[in-house]
C-alpha cells in the first residue's frame, strides 16, 4: 500500500508542475541557515539549497493534507506531520509564476502580502538592478539578507547610478545583465562597469550573482584583474574613498585616464580642499 504522504506528494508536484521519477525519496535537512531538499531518485540525488529559504522545521502542517504557503515565494507539500514533506520554491518550478498565494504558484503576489523578499542572493547591502528586467531593481538589507524587489512601472526603467526610475524613450535605455554566452565567468552590467556579475550554470541549473564595487562612483570591475579598480572622473589629483591617507593622481592616455596611486608619509592624511598631504589623522567628513 502507498503511504498516504507519498500520494500527497506526487499529486503535490503533479499540480506544479515538477517532473518526479517513478521510484524516489525524499530527506530534508535538519533546520539550518541554508535550507535544503534532498531527493534522491533513479536519475541520481538532487539537492536544492537556497539561501534565506524556509526550513521543514518553519511550516507547522499538523493535520493538514495540501499545498501550503510557506511564505509568498514558497510552497510547502504537507501531509498530516507537523512538518511538511518538502519545501520548493514556486519560481524554480515557473519563473512566470514566482510567489505563493493561497497554497498555489502565481504571477502575482497576495494583496495583503505588502512586499515581498525576492529571491535574489544579496552581494552586499544596497541597491542593485535587476538582472533580466530593466524595470526592476532590488534593495538588500544586508550581506546574505534579504531582497526587496521593486517596480518602476510601464514603459520606465531603472537607472542604477542614479538609484531611481526614469521614463523609457528607447530600447537602448533598457540595460540588462547577458549571461548566455558566458557560462560560469564574469560580465558587466550595462555601461555602469561598477556593477557586474557572475553567470553559474552547474549540473543544470542557472543563477545570475549581481556584485557592486565598494564605491560605485569611482571605481568600476576589471576583467583582466576580475577586482574594482579606481576611476578616474578628470584629470589631477583625487581623494582615495579607500583610504584617507592615499590619492590618486590621473593623467590621460590616448582617449583614456589612468590612475597611480600615491601614499602619504606615515602620519599624514591627504587634504581633499589643498590637494596635498597634511601632518595629522584623518580628518571627520
Amino acid at each position: 500500500m502507498v503511504n498516504m504522504g507519498v500520494k500527497i506528494l506526487l499529486v503535490a508536484f503533479a499540480l506544479i508542475g515538477a517532473f518526479v521519477p517513478v521510484a524516489f525519496s525524499l530527506v530534508a535537512t535538519p533546520e539550518s541557515p541554508e535550507a535544503a531538499v534532498t531527493i534522491e531518485s533513479s536519475a541520481g540525488t538532487f539537492v536544492a539549497k537556497y539561501p534565506g529559504a524556509k526550513s521543514l522545521n518553519s511550516v507547522d502542517c499538523a493535520g493538514e493534507y495540501a499545498l501550503k504557503c510557506a511564505d509568498c515565494r514558497n510552497i510547502a507539500v504537507c501531509a498530516g506531520e507537523k512538518a511538511p514533506l518538502a519545501i520548493k520554491s514556486c519560481s524554480n518550478f515557473n519563473p512566470a509564476k514566482p510567489y505563493c498565494v493561497n497554497g498555489a504558484c502565481s504571477s502575482t503576489v497576495a494583496p495583503d502580502t505588502g512586499v515581498c523578499a525576492a529571491e535574489f542572493r544579496c552581494s552586499s547591502e544596497g541597491y542593485f538592478p535587476h538582472p533580466n528586467d530593466c524595470s526592476k531593481y532590488y534593495f538588500c538589507d544586508k550581506v546574505n539578507g534579504n531582497a526587496y524587489e521593486y517596480s518602476c512601472g510601464e514603459n520606465r526603467v531603472y537607472l542604477s547610478r542614479q538609484k531611481s526610475c526614469t521614463n523609457r524613450t528607447n530600447e537602448t535605455e533598457c540595460e540588462t545583465i547577458n549571461c548566455q554566452d558566458s557560462p560560469n565567468s564574469f560580465v558587466h552590467y550595462g555601461p555602469h562597469l561598477a556593477y557586474y556579475a557572475f553567470c553559474s550554470s552547474e549540473a543544470g541549473r542557472k543563477e545570475t550573482v549581481v556584485y557592486k564595487c565598494p564605491d560605485e562612483d569611482t571605481s568600476e570591475f576589471d576583467m583582466e584583474t576580475l577586482s574594482c579598480v579606481y576611476r578616474c572622473p578628470a584629470e589631477g589629483r583625487h581623494f582615495n574613498p579607500s583610504s584617507c591617507a592615499s590619492f590618486y593622481e590621473c593623467y590621460r592616455s590616448g582617449l583614456e585616464y589612468q590612475a597611480i596611486r600615491w601614499s602619504c608619509p606615515m602620519g599624514f592624511h591627504y587634504n581633499t580642499l589643498l590637494q596635498r598631504c597634511e601632518p595629522g589623522p584623518c580628518q571627520a567628513a
